[in-house]
Formats: structure tokens, C-alpha cells, sequence
């Protein structure tokens, strides 16, 4: 085996090193975290409002439904459309299993905020925008 050989299958061998020790970690602090559900789901309801992963998954961002202006569901194509236009505006929280396909969920939140829109896919896109729009309407409901 030449020199480079052995350097090439070095660098191949720390590549695969250093991914399975940061997916290690990764999956460590989601669960010291407590969010290991929240990042499954990408979205939970709670009785006061929503709350999401923040940026690498570490804690929970929380919003009231009095801050939410709309939800809307969005076929894949629009979301990329969305995705491109306002780019600088918009946070897009995959779920654990996310399926870049699946239809998405876009909530516009109420000015002041630094991200006007964030786009989810959840597991049920439909069924959670139904239970978003009816707790935004009577934000008493129960969860």
C-alpha cells in the first residue's frame, strides 16, 4: 500500500469517526434536553400556545396563540416557492423523520419577531393545522 493510499483511508477513517461521535452527542443533549419527543414531532400544542426545536434542536421555543397570525397548510412545491421568496424570514423546522415532500405547515406569527414565518412538517400536517386554526379561535381550549 503506497502513502497516499494510507492518507486518503486516514481521512476517510476520521470523517467516519468524528460523524458517529457527533450523532452521538447530538442524540445525548436532545435527550438530557428532555425534547426527544419535540424534535420527533417538529410541533407540540400545548394549553398556552406552541412550542418548537430552536436552531439545532437545543431547547424549546415557545409562542402563546395570541402571537399567532395564521397557520396554513401548503402543498411542497409553494413551500419551496415560500422557502426562496422570503428566505431571510423564514425557519424551517423538519421533524426527526422529515420528508422534504410532505405538505407543509406555515405559521405567521405577529409583529415583533425576528422570523416572521415558520414552516413545519409534521407527521399529520392537516390534522394539526385543524387543531391550530380551532385553539387560535378559543385559545381556552383544553390541550
Amino acid at each position: 500500500m503506497n502513502a497516499g493510499a494510507v492518507i486518503l483511508l486516514a481521512i476517510v477513517a476520521s470523517l467516519i469517526l468524528v460523524t458517529v461521535i457527533t450523532i452521538f452527542l447530538f442524540r445525548l443533549i436532545v435527550t438530557k434536553l428532555g425534547i426527544k419527543e419535540l424534535v420527533e414531532q417538529g410541533i407540540i400544542l400545548t394549553e398556552s400556545g406552541i412550542e418548537f426545536p430552536r436552531f439545532m434542536f437545543l431547547g424549546r421555543g415557545r409562542v402563546n396563540y395570541s402571537n399567532i397570525e395564521s397557520v396554513e397548510l401548503i402543498p411542497f412545491p409553494e413551500s419551496l416557492t415560500l422557502r426562496l421568496r422570503y428566505s431571510p424570514s423564514v425557519v424551517s423546522m423538519p421533524c426527526a423523520r422529515w420528508n422534504f415532500r410532505r405538505d407543509t405547515v406555515v405559521i405567521k406569527f405577529k409583529p415583533p419577531c425576528v422570523f416572521q414565518y415558520h414552516l413545519f412538517t409534521p407527521n399529520d400536517p392537516a390534522e394539526l393545522v385543524r387543531k391550530l386554526k380551532s385553539r387560535i379561535d378559543n385559545p381556552t381550549a383544553a390541550a
